[in-house]
């Protein structure tokens, strides 16, 4: 396959599967905790979707607004690398290879999950020292800054895995020269 192509198609499915992960990620979450969406976001204009209300549309939009930006960052890193070094590839082992990334990043979000529930149910942390005061103060029971403080740390492990994902794969193509020109 040429550079540009190979370059063309990891942009396009590494922003197509991030959005994906956002959105599958967002329709766990939006059951979890509704309230993470009106709290712990922007001011939600009115043509967005309200959380109480319809849960779906909530999700397909917060999980494609939130996870585009950095799909495509992982998405232009890895077909940089890519092109300069395996041009064997086929376009089924690049989707092959992004599919694997969501299953991780799915993989790294069911631990944030599970680590939220541990630091609250076995350390008996209060959601106030997971998130701000400001924050919980906005909520109504302590059942929902429970599940928002979970919610707020469990995104948080996610954004920071792909990140961190993305920075080593820059970094491991820098330290073995996969961007030098041929």
């Amino acid at each position: 396959m040429r550079p540009g192509l190979i370059f063309f198609w990891c942009l396009l499915l590494g922003t197509g599967f991030a959005c994906l992960f956002g959105v599958l990620f967002d329709l766990v979450s939006v059951r979890n905790s509704p309230a993470y969406f009106t709290v712990g976001h922007p001011r939600r204009p009115e043509w967005t979707p309200d959380p109480f209300t319809s849960p779906n549309l909530n999700a397909l939009f917060w999980g494609i607004f939130a996870t585009w930006w950095l799909g495509t960052g992982l998405g232009f890193v890895h077909g940089l690398w890519l092109a300069a070094v395996d041009r064997s590839v086929s376009l089924s082992g690049l989707v092959m290879r992004h599919a694997y990334l969501v299953i991780f990043m799915g993989f790294i979000g069911g631990i944030g999950f599970g680590f939220g529930e541990a630091l609250m149910g076995v350390l008996g942390l209060e959601p106030a020292q997971i998130v701000s005061r400001a924050m919980l103060q906005q909520l109504d029971s302590l059942v929902d800054q429970r599940a928002f403080a979970v919610n707020a740390l469990t995104h948080s492990i996610a954004y920071a895995s792909a990140g961190l994902a993305t920075i080593f794969l820059f970094g491991y193509a820098l330290a073995h020269g996969r961007f030098a020109t041929r």
